[in-house]
């Protein structure tokens, strides 16, 4: 996955199991094994109109993170594209992660700088929303109410929920 591009897709397909359920922690090794993806630091994920939008907070050829969609095609397999990944793009080390508006992927950071939240719109473009200059904790638990017009996001450490207001359909 180091060697995606960023709007690169690939085909990929779910690999067999022997045993789903063991008494010790090893479904993944079976499936490294069997030619599984391996993601570094899996964290976030939303789900939105039939795709799959998660992060690996340390993944991509810096370490610093990658932004994914999967989209499935049927019971084997799907689509997995890269959304964007740490580059010289100010994104370091992304986490929660919540589709808002217009279809616009809010990405929050969990990096140990100021951490802030990124908007990822459609067109790949990547956009500094927040940073949190008070405590560099990172922002949780990202999400809208169902009008689009507010968000939700926790300041981790502070053990603090803030509401911004939007409008952020216009971002």
């Amino acid at each position: 996955l180091d060697k995606l591009k960023t709007g690169e897709a690939i085909d990929v397909r779910w690999v067999d199991i022997a045993n789903p359920e063991p008494a010790q922690d090893e479904v993944r090794l079976e499936a490294h094994a069997n030619g599984a993806l391996k993601f570094n630091r899996g964290e976030g994920a939303w789900f939105e109109g039939g795709a799959v939008y998660f992060t690996a907070t340390g993944g991509g050829p810096l370490g610093l993170g990658q932004v994914f969609k999967y989209t499935p095609t049927g019971l084997a397999g799907g689509t997995l594209t890269l959304l964007t990944q740490a580059e010289k793009n100010g994104l370091s080390s992304p986490d929660a992660i919540a589709l808002g508006p217009n279809g616009n992927v809010f990405v929050c950071e969990d990096s140990d700088r100021e951490n802030g939240i990124y908007v990822l719109k459609p067109s790949g473009e990547l956009i500094l929303f927040a940073r949190n200059t008070r405590n560099g904790s990172e922002f949780a638990g990202v999400c809208f109410d169902p009008s689009g017009k507010n968000m939700f996001v926790n300041v981790q450490d502070a053990g603090v929920t803030l509401r911004i207001s939007g409008p952020f359909a216009s971002l």
